[in-house]
């Protein structure tokens, strides 16, 4: 995906394209991308299986960016394969 098809879907997704131009180029100038260090990265996954037997703090787990490409899918404890679930960043402040 291109990077301006990346930032129209990102203004379609957060509603600004219902503003005036100027309003809607003040909003876009906040959304930037910035390198982020894979240590600063946990990619969080939850087992798929709703009948897992773990309990909660065991069904999902954070893994660095590389985990999946080195590993394939992270698979649970009760050997269900596990879902990707979200992306957290570390902020450093």
């Amino acid at each position: 995906m291109e990077h301006d098809d990346i930032i129209s879907e990102i203004i379609e997704e957060e509603g600004l394209a219902d503003k005036s131009p100027a309003a809607e180029a003040d909003e876009v100038a906040v959304h930037t991308w910035v390198e982020v260090a894979d240590a600063h990265v946990n990619q969080i996954w939850i087992c798929s299986n709703e009948d897992c037997d773990e309990d909660e703090d065991n069904r999902i787990v954070g893994v660095d960016p590389t985990f999946y490409e080195n590993n394939g899918t992270p698979i649970c404890s009760c050997g269900c394969d596990m879902a990707y679930l979200r992306t957290e960043v570390l902020e450093v402040k």
